[in-house]
């Protein structure tokens, strides 16, 4: 499917045949603070052991001032969900070193691997993230809160643009079952 198509994935499977690897980029950048924060980190959570339940490997790194894996494939979401929850936040939307991670990965291309990125803001260096993300070769997700640019329509396969930090999970939710498992 073409870049900016709901339709992700073109080759159905059974419900037993599933062989995908998310990744997820949330950001903890200072501007996610507060109510920001603990939103994502909840809709983060739901989203994590629901792959997990249906067997999805998952890994998730946060970004801001560093790029920090907090969850991999091998970990059970019980083992890091206290990771998984943490409201502290730092540094600026750093997004390019998350994103040239997802190059650097080998194995992501042994199942069929997206990605979802949560963020609140335009990331620094936001031309050569265009870039990397036009270049990484699997889906691309966004969930945007409160974002008011347009700079990265048609760079994601599907973004959903949320309004406060309310709609977090259900934007979750909704970019993935229109993506994935349509």
């Amino acid at each position: 499917a073409e870049r900016g198509s709901a339709r992700v994935f073109e080759q159905r499977n059974a419900p037993g045949e599933l062989e995908y690897h998310a990744i997820i980029l949330m950001d903890e950048s200072g501007s996610m603070s507060g109510d920001r924060i603990r939103a994502a980190t909840t809709g983060l959570t739901a989203l994590t052991r629901g792959f997990e339940d249906a067997g999805i490997d998952t890994d998730v790194y946060r970004f801001g001032r560093n790029v920090n894996l907090v969850k991999s494939a091998a970990d059970e979401y019980d083992a890091v969900e206290n990771l998984l929850l943490d409201p502290n936040t730092t540094g600026s939307t750093n997004l390019l070193p998350a994103l040239e991670l997802l190059n650097d990965r080998s194995d992501l291309h042994q199942k069929q691997s997206f990605c979802v990125v949560i963020t609140d803001g335009m990331p620094a260096k936001s031309n050569q993230c265009i870039d990397k993300i036009r270049e990484i070769d699997m889906p691309m997700l966004s969930i945007q809160i409160d974002q008011q640019t347009d700079e990265f329509n048609g760079v994601y396969d599907a973004i959903e643009n949320v309004k406060g930090p309310s709609g977090i999970a259900s934007a979750l939710r909704t970019v993935v079952r229109r993506t994935i498992f349509k």
